[in-house]
């Protein structure tokens, strides 16, 4: 470490100085050196943590995310059944009375399979975990407030008038709105 002196007298530690500075320059300029090293060192660290804590934030909203989309999926693919139970009990109906037969038991089956499968979709989004419903949503928040955007960059509000003039201004608006709830 190297100190230089008003009147460019260099000081090096371990040697002896011969316009009287005192050690203690030298140890204090050995420690504010220190301290600007540590400084950067931590400055670094910090930036280094809270990236690493930003990814792993996002990763585990993902993960939600898909456990959500995954729960989801499951109760979707009931409700599609319940469409086609539906679809199955009408096309028997229509069966039954064109060829002068009675209901059969298929549509009894079909009422018992309703009732099971919006039961079953019921609960699997009820136990849906509370944590992966709030990250799909907050996604699904996200990109309704990115169509939102889009929609309003497409806006051409210009000096034309009309029911158009302030559409661009009205998106931003709703989507703050949205935005705030």
């Amino acid at each position: 470490m190297q100190i230089t002196h008003d009147n460019d007298c260099e000081h090096r530690l371990g040697h002896d100085c011969t316009c009287g500075a005192s050690s203690y320059q030298f140890d204090l300029a050995e420690a504010r050196a220190e301290i600007e090293r540590l400084t950067l060192l931590l400055d670094l660290s910090k930036k280094t943590t809270e990236a690493v804590l930003e990814r792993a934030e996002k990763a585990e909203d993902e993960r939600d995310e898909a456990i959500a989309a995954a729960f989801e999926a499951a109760a979707q693919w009931h409700d599609n059944r319940v469409e086609e139970f539906l679809k199955q009990i009408e096309e028997n109906t229509e069966y039954c009375e064109r060829e002068g037969l009675r209901h059969s038991e298929g549509n009894a089956y079909s009422r018992d399979s309703i009732l099971n499968s919006r039961i079953a979709a019921r609960s699997i989004r009820f136990l849906t975990p509370a944590d992966a419903r709030a990250a799909l949503e907050a996604r699904d928040r996200e990109k309704v407030r990115e169509g939102m955007k889009r929609a309003a960059d497409l806006c051409d509000d210009g000096d034309r008038g009309g029911p158009m003039c302030n559409c661009r201004q009205f998106i931003l608006v709703t989507m703050e709105e949205e935005a705030s709830q």
